[in-house]
């Protein structure tokens, strides 16, 4: 049995109406809380799959959340396990809003569904196929583009890349 975690605010409606455990996100803004969010908590949580629910308001931080989930070598196994982004938005509107952090959709144990059903939603979750550490570079690194910024800290997601 899948092991399945939905990551984001306890007050969002999509997470409440799932009903799979939730690991509860705070207000982050930067790559380094993002980096010190998935080190304290991710790394201790036991699960082999993951649901990110996106908001209007969140649709990057859900996306580079994701970005650094499958760049953080501590989480070891755990970062290839499947990703499935939801939203009550289609999909033409979350990737403009995403701007070039939705490129993650197109790496191998990622995907997309636009909320219509928690049946719907739990399907989707267990088709999504996970990550091998033989195919991390051919299917994931290989397929993103991550920018260094020069404005960033030592922690931006280009530093914890390299």
């Amino acid at each position: 049995m899948m092991k399945i975690y939905t990551v984001g605010k306890s007050d969002d409606i999509l997470i409440k109406e799932l009903g799979f455990d939730m690991i509860e996100m705070p207000t982050i803004s930067t790559d380094d809380e993002l980096h010190d969010f998935i080190e304290a908590k991710l790394s201790d949580i036991d699960f082999n799959a993951l649901i990110i629910p996106i908001n209007k308001v969140e649709t990057t931080i859900a996306f580079r959340l994701a970005l650094h989930i499958r760049l953080t070598e501590k989480l070891w196994t755990k970062r290839l396990v499947p990703i499935l982004f939801i939203s009550i938005q289609s999909l033409g509107t979350v990737l403009r809003d995403a701007g070039i952090y939705g490129h993650i959709l197109a790496t191998k144990g990622c995907r997309f569904e636009q909320f219509k059903s928690v049946e719907i939603i739990k399907r989707a979750i267990e088709r999504i196929e996970a990550l091998s550490t033989d195919d991390f570079f051919i299917t994931f690194l290989k397929q993103i583009s991550v920018q260094p910024d020069e404005k960033v800290g030592r922690h931006s997601i280009a530093n914890q890349w390299g």
